[in-house]
């Protein structure tokens, strides 16, 4: 169950989280979070890794939908990243190798 308790309704419910950047770098690393970490009360019950597949573009990635635009700030020169190099995970949550 990975709700969130809303503190207006006092109810878990669904919900998105959303991340907007005000500047974008000349080079982007992006980390893509494989794990899912689960407890009960607090308490660490394990995890386990995210086999999906996760479907990415080689070239022309245009990040321009995850800009906030702020009044008196130039738009972004260039929203656009090509793919230069991909480091993946082998193996489970608690081993494997880079």
């Amino acid at each position: 169950n990975d709700k969130y308790k809303c503190e207006h309704c006092n109810q878990h419910q669904d919900s998105t989280k959303k991340l907007s950047l005000i500047r974008l770098p000349e080079v982007m690393t992006l980390h893509i979070k494989r794990f899912r970490f689960d407890s009960y009360f607090g308490h660490m019950q394990g995890g386990s890794k995210i086999s999906d597949h996760v479907d990415f573009p080689l070239n022309d990635l245009d990040m321009g939908q995850f800009c906030k635009t702020t009044e008196g700030q130039p738009a972004p020169k260039s929203t656009i990243y090509d793919l230069l190099a991909v480091v993946e995970h082998r193996g489970a949550y608690h081993g494997g190798h880079y």
